[in-house]
């Protein structure tokens, strides 16, 4: 019997999966992310607040972390560290 051959190696077309899967993941949550109340009129939310953040890092790097302070003016500032390319940057992000 003849065997077939892949034209891929089995670690290609689990990468190939993996890349797949991503991308399934990220349609979903950008389009659940539209559904997602806000705050206030005119304040922004933690997830907006991690993708602005993502958008200035260049749109792949890794969330480490994000933190919330508050301003005296009431405010709210959000801190996103974000791991771009071996590279940690904290992005500080404030809500309207």
């Amino acid at each position: 019997m003849k065997s077939t051959s892949h034209p891929f190696t089995r670690q290609q077309r689990n990468l190939r999966d993996i890349a797949r899967a991503s991308l399934l993941l990220l349609v979903l949550f950008i389009a659940g992310g539209s559904t997602l109340p806000t705050h206030a009129a005119g304040s922004m939310s933690r997830e907006q607040a991690i993708s602005r953040a993502l958008q200035q890092s260049g749109g792949n790097g890794k969330v480490l972390g994000v933190r919330t302070t508050k301003n005296d003016d009431g405010s709210i500032v959000y801190s996103v560290k974000i791991l771009t390319d071996g590279r940690v940057k904290v992005y500080r992000i404030r809500s309207n």
